[in-house]
């Protein structure tokens, strides 16, 4: 492999990986501390929501962060936009497919045996942007049920 060149096929220890951002990279492999059952819990409180936020999960070793569309965190779709005539399933489909992605929350693995997790949210402000803690450690579960709600809400930005 030339570096800079195209790869003729995958070398052996990497994947192809994808970002929310779209970006597509050679990494090497890393072992999973993440379980699919876990990220199904945290899609399904996710989906469960009134509000349906659009969103995307990052996972990066022991932490799984959650992006939310910038159209979602914001407080609403953009109702000048073309979106608007669309039926509404169709309106999100185009929003996740176009839209830029925020880390908003990070579940972070703390401990395995229990299962156990911290979790931070992204603050904003510009004196002191950057990850602030919430709770933990606790279960995934519990964690989520509490605090995913939040997003794309004006309580995301009380919580502390």
């Amino acid at each position: 492999m030339k570096p800079g060149g195209a790869v003729g096929e995958i070398p052996e220890g990497y994947e192809i990986h994808e970002n929310v951002q779209g970006q597509v990279f050679l990494r090497r492999k890393k072992a999973k501390q993440i379980s699919e059952e876990e990220l199904a819990t945290l899609r399904d409180v996710l989906d469960r929501q009134p509000h349906r936020p659009i969103y995307q999960l990052e996972e990066k070793e022991d932490i799984v962060a959650v992006y939310l569309a910038e159209d979602m965190w914001v407080g609403q779709f953009d109702i000048m936009d073309y979106r608007r005539h669309l039926p509404v399933e169709e309106q999100r489909r185009r929003t996740a497919a176009r839209a830029n992605y925020t880390a908003m929350m990070r579940f972070t693995l703390t401990g395995s045996n229990p299962r156990r997790f911290g979790l931070e949210r992204y603050c904003f402000r510009g004196s002191v942007e950057g990850w602030i803690y919430l709770a933990g450690p606790n279960r995934l579960e519990t964690l989520a049920e509490k605090y995913l709600p939040h997003l794309g809400r004006d309580s995301f930005f009380e919580l502390h």
